[in-house]
């Protein structure tokens, strides 16, 4: 969320300080990253709904990870949403239209709060089904005891509530107001933050960013070892078994195959399911690190503030993140296809003109 508030930092001599990104670079990094973001926010639109599609077909009520996913693809659809009037304002931008522009910072930044919550309530969906799923192979029995339909939603729920009152006193205390500016001879709109706005927000970056999102990732990365790593002995598994059916030895293979049955690591349908999440917590661990980038800049890089001396990078890095996001929102739809047979017989199930045109191709 790009918000006017400068964290104030201290740094001596900053006036001596040269710009890390010239204005020049700036410009062209703008001119391809929110372009870019605005084509990946329609693009998110179009394959989150068709997620949504699907995993109905699917069925919620089979799988808590179907319910997870699900889920994941609402936030997804809803950010992407949310962000499309925020990147649009880029083409109000470039022709320089003052009242356009004082719009578009004002009203559009509220959709844009929107879209942070959507973010967060997205991100953290990802954490629970990457849970979910790492205890389904890791202890599959008890877990049906853990984690079952009605808990999963309660969870999605209370996490969405959740970020939503930790988002509100800020937003409540933003006023969009309007001043006459006599230079210009018109009345221009802008949203000003008041005092308590200004602190919690401060607050509230750091407690994101540098707690919630760091949490986030360990977990997760934690979670994707652990299900690369049964991935990995499944297939070892499988290959073994393989082996086994070709030797003629009936009395060898029987053995064999009851002491693989003991020794499998998963079904092939949670491998299936496995490989689905994997995909998209690996998209995951790679955008949310690249968000931690402006936090960071704004500890590391001195007078990194929207109003200081490298406000370019500040704007930057937070086009990028900007960027990250909608990546991470767009396109998890084309691994499920690729990766799930049972995503793709339902999405053919759903979709049967797809399926004709690929036999005839």
């Amino acid at each position: 969320m790009n918000t006017s508030v400068d964290i104030v930092t201290t740094w001596p001599s900053l006036t001596n300080q040269k710009k890390w990104i010239s204005d020049e670079i700036y410009w062209y990094t703008k001119h391809m990253a929110e372009p870019t973001a605005l084509i990946l926010g329609f693009l998110g639109v179009i394959t989150n709904s068709i997620n949504i599609r699907v995993f109905l077909e699917q069925g919620v009520k089979k799988s808590n990870t179907i319910i997870g996913l699900l889920a994941l693809s609402i936030f997804d659809l809803l950010t992407c949403i949310f962000q499309i009037p925020q990147f649009s304002c880029f083409f109000v931008s470039i022709t320089n239209h003052v009242v356009g522009n004082s719009i578009c910072n004002s009203y559009f930044q509220y959709p844009n709060f929107l879209a942070y919550v959507t973010g967060h309530c997205s991100n953290w969906t990802v954490v629970y089904v990457s849970i979910e799923r790492t205890l389904c192979i890791v202890i599959p029995l008890k877990v049906k005891l853990i984690f079952r339909p009605k808990i999963t939603i309660l969870s999605i729920l209370s996490t969405s509530v959740f970020f939503f009152i930790l988002f509100m006193p800020y937003a409540t205390n933003t006023r969009i107001i309007s001043k006459f500016n006599p230079i210009l001879n018109v009345t221009l709109i802008h949203i000003t933050d008041l005092k308590f706005a200004k602190q919690y927000v401060q607050g509230l970056t750091i407690f994101m960013n540098f707690f919630l999102n760091v949490v986030a990732i360990i977990v997760v990365a934690i979670n994707t070892a652990i299900m690369v790593y049964k991935l990995k002995q499944f297939k070892k598994w499988r290959n073994k078994n393989v082996n086994v059916s070709k030797i003629g030895d009936s009395s060898v293979s029987g053995k064999e195959s009851s002491s693989s049955k003991q020794d499998k690591p998963m079904t092939s349908k949670d491998a299936e399911l496995v490989k689905s999440v994997t995909a998209m917590t690996s998209i995951f661990l790679i955008c949310l690190s690249i968000n931690q980038i402006p936090a960071t800049a704004i500890v590391a890089v001195p007078g990194t503030t929207f109003r200081g001396i490298n406000s370019n990078v500040l704007s930057t890095v937070y086009d990028f993140k900007s960027l990250s996001n909608m990546i991470n929102a767009s396109i998890n739809f084309f691994f499920y296809l690729r990766v799930s047979s049972r995503y793709k017989e339902a999405f053919y199930a759903v979709f049967p003109r797809c399926s004709n045109q690929k036999e005839l191709s």
